[in-house]
């Protein structure tokens, strides 16, 4: 529950009524850094505790857990349309300490957008495929 992460999980939560509560250090949302999300899911793996975080995938952490009895279970909530992405709260707004402001307009409540990803490749990666002791 971070906005660091651009979360919109208090206007989720709220308005599809999910009972959920966060007591991280973050400014206005209460929600964690992405280290202490880490440690939290390890100390849940090691004590076989319930704990439902906001994540993404593809991501290392997801990846690890992937076949063991800790692996992470998707969570659906309503599709994003373009009328829910329109009735977002704002950045700002995700940030505010008034809880009103950051739960915003129920429209807003769905699932994320799918996002593009980058890949990058350097021209590097062929020599060091081609040749595993080629040092640049």
């Amino acid at each position: 529950l971070s906005n660091t992460h651009r979360s919109y999980v208090s206007q989720q939560a709220h308005h599809l009524d999910i009972a959920v509560e966060s007591n991280g250090k973050q400014p206005g949302s209460n929600g964690y850094a992405y280290g202490e999300m880490v440690q939290i899911w390890n100390a849940a793996n090691a004590t076989r505790s319930n704990v439902l975080l906001q994540w993404w995938s593809p991501e290392a952490l997801f990846q690890e857990f992937l076949g063991t009895s800790a692996e992470f279970t998707r969570v659906s909530l309503p599709p994003p349309s373009q009328e829910c992405v329109e009735h977002r709260v704002s950045a700002v707004d995700r940030c505010s300490d008034d809880p009103e402001i950051r739960i915003g307009d129920p429209r807003g409540a769905c699932h994320e957008a799918p996002q593009v990803l980058a890949k990058v490749v350097s021209t590097a990666l062929r020599e060091i495929s081609m040749h595993p002791h080629w040092d640049p």
